[in-house]
């Protein structure tokens, strides 16, 4: 049996549990769930590989927590405040039939999480050169 790591597999779960924040709405998946992929990644590899991590290892890992803290707060403050984008985004999707929404949403939380996997990968690389 293949043991899997524990630092690959946080990075395989926390962008589909991050992610998953797109089933309330849409543009969700790619933005608000993108940044808070981003921050708690960072912040799961800093503390699975605390003792392994060097020094350009660890810069990007904090650097993908502000990155995502930022990005965060960015997206809630458009959405919150900025009236034009509010009534810019129509509900087109909700033309569509609530079962293919459901398994295009699914599809999508699957990709982003494949995508921010990838994004990833390269600390546990790092981490295991050093």
């Amino acid at each position: 049996m293949v043991a899997i790591d524990k630092g690959c597999l946080a990075i395989i779960i926390i962008p589909i549990l991050a992610t998953s924040i797109g089933f309330i709405d849409f543009l969700y998946f790619v933005s608000i769930g993108y940044a808070i992929s981003m921050a708690l990644n960072g912040l799961s590899l800093i503390i699975i590989y605390f003792d392994s991590l060097n020094t350009v290892s660890l810069t990007i890992c904090l650097f993908f927590i502000i990155y995502g803290i930022r990005l965060f707060s960015y997206l809630i403050i458009r959405k919150c405040c900025v009236k034009s984008f509010i009534q810019r985004v129509g509900k087109d999707i909700k033309k569509y039939c609530q079962f293919s929404i459901f398994c295009m949403y699914c599809l999508l939380d699957i990709l982003c999480s494949i995508i921010y996997f990838i994004n990833y990968s390269r600390i546990l690389y790092y981490s295991k050169q050093s």
